[in-house]
């Protein structure tokens, strides 16, 4: 956080460490939370601006035992132990599901962290695309992963979708 403290100000930007939920909501410079999606949301009420999405219809040949997993970056963002422990639970949280097939989407920006070491053999999607902009052509019928913010919005597009977001609890009880 040091670094940041230097680095803002000669990007003239204004940087202070978070001292309430780290999605800055409660901050009082913080005029509008904009969301998809209110359930779980953590933010004053009256600064919540809700845009409903609009479902979009599943394309043909859906497979409801194969799950895409899209990787995040939180790894960036919480302990090396903490990681792994977070990707060990869901590695075990997917073979208790025993998909028929399991396909990876990689992160656009970041490398996988501990996750991409530990999953099971696998197939990959090598999209640079968003979860959101892939969501008319996702066959998969269960899409998780660990601390995703895009299945929020992809549950709102695609209802029928089974989005699984694993760790939630644990960035939440952080925040």
């Amino acid at each position: 956080s040091r670094a940041k403290l230097v680095a803002a100000p000669l990007l003239r930007l204004s940087w202070d460490a978070p001292t309430t939920h780290l999605s800055g909501a409660y901050d009082p410079r913080v005029n509008r939370v904009l969301t998809f999606e209110r359930r779980g949301l953590k933010a004053p009420v009256e600064k919540i601006d809700e845009h409903r999405l609009s479902p979009l219809k599943p394309p043909a040949g859906k497979a409801e035992r194969t799950v895409l997993i899209a990787l995040s970056g939180i790894w960036q963002w919480i302990t090396p132990a903490d990681d792994e422990a977070l990707s060990r639970g869901f590695v075990g949280w997917l073979e208790s599901q025993a998909f028929d097939r399991m396909i990876v989407k990689p992160h656009p920006h970041v490398a996988g962290g501990a996750l991409e070491r530990l999953l099971p053999p696998h197939e990959r999607l090598e999209s640079h695309e968003s979860l959101e902009d892939l969501a008319d052509r996702l066959t998969a019928g269960t899409v998780a992963g660990i601390c995703c913010t895009a299945l929020v919005t992809l549950k709102q597009l695609r209802p029928d979708l089974r989005c699984v977001d694993y760790g939630g609890g644990f960035y939440c009880d952080r925040g």
